[in-house]
């Protein structure tokens, strides 16, 4: 992956996937952020370990987006839409929220996240109205998204139409972007 991200080319959309949750950290972020700022590229972050992470580099782009690491939960629980009507859970699929799981990790399925500045736009959490336990985020102008929970805890009938939106948002925005 780090090949990939130093390799000169342009990405239109990066996406991270971290299942193991010491692979892609440190460096990683800074190399990322590089590739946010100058190429304006697309970013989904599936990183649900922020409480170990949220100091380091990776701390540039939730500074720029808008959001802070608020504390780590334990066990999955459903997940509320904030905003129903945002683009994320209505192009090109309807996406209802995730109420049903099926717990696959018994332990550290994820972090909640709260607004700090920035443009973030805080989309979903863990409470069935907006809170300080916010767990999806866009910011970037809609070029990013940062999901703090893990997509084995969910059905993948529900998670595979919610990612397909992920990436028609962000690369609708990232083309907006260069533009």
């Amino acid at each position: 992956f780090m090949e990939y991200l130093n390799s000169g080319k342009n990405y239109d959309l990066i996406s991270v996937n971290a299942e193991a949750k010491d692979k892609i950290s440190g460096e990683f972020w800074d190399v990322i952020n590089t590739r946010l700022t100058r190429d304006k590229a697309a970013l989904i972050a599936e990183i649900w370990y922020l409480d170990t992470e949220s100091n380091g580099p990776i701390s540039k782009i939730l500074g720029k987006c808008g959001i802070h690491y608020r504390k780590d939960y334990s066990l999955a629980d459903s997940i509320y839409w904030w905003d129903s009507t945002h683009p994320v859970f209505n192009e090109p699929n309807t996406v209802l929220p995730l109420l049903h799981y099926s717990r696959y990790w018994q332990n550290q399925t994820g972090d909640q996240i709260r607004l700090s500045g920035g443009d973030a736009v805080m989309l979903a959490g863990l409470s069935a109205k907006p809170s300080d336990q916010g767990v999806l985020a866009s910011c970037y102008d809609g070029r990013v998204i940062i999901q703090t929970f893990s997509d084995h805890d969910y059905d993948q009938a529900d998670i595979v139409p919610l990612w397909e939106n992920y990436i028609h948002y962000t690369l609708k925005n990232h083309f907006l972007a260069i533009q």
